[in-house]
């Protein structure tokens, strides 16, 4: 989903400003390795567009407190905010079954109101150890008979950014789009 991302970015002008974070320190280094692991090309599968490629391989995944730039007592201070957002087009936070309300609100306070938010997570994973479990809660919205429109993104049965890229065409002269807009589900 991240390189349809950026190729649709790409073909608009200037690759996008993407910051990728994790609620910890470890679920940020996996990030970083699932990505180098998928810009290595797989037997039979076509290679990313280099473009898209240059763009992923520069991409550092940090801490949510890092993102945020946390500061004082407790690490409960931000420096982005909504009076000085984050500067990015497009922000993903991987792991968000771990992050808290309180971290989620600081997160979306300071969003740029043009900016994509794309949560990764399993809702049955660990819950944050604060207060919240906010990926199963959205997951679990629609029994009250609520729905919630979302921009979600899926590519069936593909593991990573890679394997989705090459079963997108990316790098290959086609492409189509991946999003399209649906109802939160759980899987």
């Amino acid at each position: 989903m991240l390189a349809v991302l950026i190729a649709d970015a790409l073909e608009t002008g200037a690759p996008p400003r993407i910051a990728l974070a994790a609620p910890t320190g470890k679920a940020a280094a996996r990030l970083r390795e699932t990505i180098s692991n998928a810009l290595i090309p797989k037997p039979g599968e076509a290679p990313i567009d280099p473009e898209i490629a240059k763009v992923l391989g520069a991409l550092r995944p940090t801490t949510m407190h890092g993102l945020l730039g946390s500061f004082g007592p407790g690490r409960q201070r931000f420096r982005h905010d909504a009076t000085n957002p984050l500067r990015h087009d497009i922000v993903v936070i991987d792991e968000m079954s771990m992050v808290s309300l309180p971290l989620m609100a600081r997160l979306l306070e300071a969003l740029q109101p043009s900016t994509r938010l794309v949560l990764v997570g399993d809702p049955g994973q660990l819950d944050s150890v604060e207060n919240g479990s906010i990926l199963r809660d959205l997951v679990q919205i629609d029994g009250g008979n609520r729905r919630l429109p979302l921009r979600i993104g899926h590519v069936d049965g593909a593991d990573d950014v890679g394997q989705g890229a090459g079963r997108l065409g990316i790098g290959r002269g086609r492409r189509r789009s991946a999003e399209h807009t649906s109802e939160l589900q759980s899987h």
